[in-house]
């Protein structure tokens, strides 16, 4: 297992392929709870209108991307050594500019706030076509950081396993580049 001596420590190992889902996921009704050392809660409207969205564009039922996401997301805290995990997006495939409100075309992603990191982290994400999504692995994390000396909000990797490439969601890409993105 390797991991990073930054300020949050990094298994960059895919944790997906040693985690029984059901235990890294919560009752299908709950909105929050504990899953190990790792409070999780969704945001309000990630478990309402984009949950069933993120479900439909992936034709499978809310409480199986629910389930999905709340996996990565325990996946994402274990990596950062977070205790509360905020889900504000099962996986999608658009970003905001949280400054204009324009939505882009990103690749697949999960977007959580980690304590005690304090950021808001995109989980990329791959599966393969067809299969269930059931099976997506994390494959790579970034935050959105202001740039020292310019000011320029930019997204940095934090980690990625073995430059895997994440599923695409449109042909237009995200730059992130002068604003914040979620």
């Amino acid at each position: 297992m390797t991991t990073s001596s930054s300020k949050s420590q990094v298994n960059k190992q895919p944790l997906a392929t040693i985690i029984v889902m059901d235990s890294t996921s919560l009752p299908a009704e709950a909105d929050s709870g504990q899953i190990g050392s790792v409070h999780m809660v969704w945001r309000p409207s990630g478990l309402g209108e984009q949950l069933r969205l993120a479900a439909e564009a992936s034709k499978i039922m809310p409480r199986e991307m629910k389930a999905v996401t709340e996996r990565l997301a325990w996946e994402c805290a274990i990596r950062h050594s977070a205790n509360w995990v905020k889900i504000i997006g099962a996986i999608h495939s658009t970003t905001t500019n949280v400054k204009t409100g324009k939505k882009v075309s990103d690749s697949a992603h999960i977007t959580v706030k980690l304590q005690p990191l304090g950021k808001t982290v995109h989980t990329y994400v791959k599966y393969e076509s067809g299969a269930p999504i059931e099976t997506a692995i994390a494959i790579r994390g970034t935050i959105m950081m202001t740039a020292e000396g310019t000011g320029q909000i930019e997204s940095v990797e934090l980690w990625n396993i073995s430059n895997e490439v994440a599923e695409k969601g449109g042909e237009e890409e995200a730059s992130g580049q002068g604003s914040g993105q979620h």
